[in-house]
């Protein structure tokens, strides 16, 4: 009968996870940051009454610490490689024309990454913040490097931009939260068009930009119908179902590759898949206005072959496909 009090999980002596629980809840987060030597962690709860009326607990605990990745080719625009919550989706009963982070409810309250730098120098991070459904007023909030540089009471239908200039060295940690207190079915939060430049220079960028260098057909333009806002690999019709490149990389070891596959107008629930070095590694039966945004983690050397297919039989007028936020690092494998 656990009657919504928080619990809560500590890494570190900061808190990174809160939840308001109830009976038969279960919730599986991933956090990801910086640590040395040990890594302290700890469970707490609020709970108030006896075992025989509410109970907590946890388990599944895995500690992995990650080896640095290298950046083998990236195309500005947003994906989840990187981030400690990959969810990429379109906003939820509002901002539904926009591919942001989320939208998360409660089950989300604070999502991370940390973007290596060389040297110190002058960061400006700018960002979107949406808030959706009937968020009731409660702060959404961006931190830097540990400190809030911005926050904002949220409502539905809300769309807040910032910036922030900061002193930056070697590396820079940025971090979404929310104090929002209900299930995603009641409210929403979400964020996107993350920019960060070093000393005027681009360091990572959300704007959707993707290069036709090394591809097997080099159309690059906005959404047919729906995605206009967004440019990507195509879009095309049936007078185009494969496209393919081959990527060098820096390193052998661990690859992680993420993507953004896009349905456009009267899509026929025809499959699109996707293939890495010659294995099929994703597929969905298309409709229009589908977006999905997959990671894929492997084993790879040398290079590594993408293959984007499409089923779709329909002149590019009344149906189409495409593909863009294209992601590939690779880490040493343990």
């Amino acid at each position: 009968s656990r009657d919504n009090k928080y619990d809560r999980v500590s890494i570190n002596d900061q808190e990174v996870w809160k939840m308001r629980m109830r009976g038969n809840r279960v919730y599986s987060p991933i956090w990801s940051g910086p640590c040395a030597g040990s890594l302290k962690m700890k469970f707490t709860s609020e709970i108030d009454q006896a075992y025989n009326d509410e109970a907590w607990g946890f388990g599944n605990v895995v500690v992995h610490q990650q080896k640095k990745s290298v950046t083998a080719y990236s195309e500005p625009g947003i994906s989840g490689v990187g981030w400690s919550d990959t969810k990429v989706y379109r906003g939820y009963r509002q901002h539904n024309d926009k591919l942001m982070h989320g939208p998360y409810g409660y089950e989300t309250t604070q999502v991370t990454r940390t973007f290596p730098l060389v040297g110190s120098g002058s960061c400006k991070v700018k960002w979107t913040m949406y808030g959706m459904h009937s968020r009731d007023n409660k702060y959404d909030s961006v931190w830097i490097n540990g400190k809030e540089v911005w926050k904002h009471r949220m409502r539905g239908g809300y769309e807040k931009g910032g910036e922030k200039t900061v002193t930056c060295k070697d590396s820079l940690e940025l971090t979404f939260k929310s104090e929002i207190d209900q299930d995603f079915s009641d409210e929403a939060w979400g964020f996107a068009n993350v920019v960060i430049t070093k000393d005027g220079k681009t360091v990572y960028s959300e704007i959707s930009n993707p290069s036709t260098d090394g591809w097997s057909d080099t159309k690059v333009a906005k959404g047919y119908r729906q995605f206009t806002r967004y440019k990507m690999h195509g879009p095309w019709g049936r007078d185009v179902k494969e496209v393919k490149k081959e990527f060098k990389l820096p390193i052998d070891g661990v690859c992680t590759v993420g993507w953004t596959s896009y349905g456009m107008h009267s899509r026929d629930n025809k499959y699109d898949r996707v293939s890495i070095n010659d294995q099929e590694v994703w597929k969905m039966r298309m409709r229009g206005n589908r977006v999905y945004s997959p990671i894929w983690s492997g084993p790879c050397a040398g290079s590594l072959k993408m293959k984007f297919t499409s089923e779709i039989d329909q002149a590019y007028n009344d149906e189409a496909w495409g593909f863009g936020n294209v992601q590939v690092s690779v880490a040493p494998a343990c």
